[in-house]
């Protein structure tokens, strides 16, 4: 809510434009974040160890979204390699 209240104030909404390092890492943080659910539910690991990483990429993804919501200012927020687009 924060980034479009002001995207929406700014003159110049178009964000800054991101490195391709930035953007292999943002796709391969969110694709680890099936990882655990995938291969508990195909069976290469326990359910219980599953639910475990799974938890664990939880707690981690919170805690990088509530550094990056209200820590950032937009500019670095919007480059900020640990996202959810």
């Amino acid at each position: 809510m924060r980034f479009a209240w002001l995207r929406q104030q700014m003159t110049d909404s178009t964000p800054p434009s991101e490195s391709l390092l930035s953007k292999g890492l943002l796709v391969a943080y969110n694709l680890v974040f099936w990882v655990p659910l995938v291969l508990g539910f195909a069976g290469f690991i326990s359910h219980q160890a599953g639910f475990i990483g799974f938890f664990v990429i939880i707690l981690f993804r919170a805690a990088t979204n509530l550094y990056r919501n209200n820590v950032l200012p937009w500019d670095k927020a919007e480059l900020f390699p640990l996202r959810i687009p």
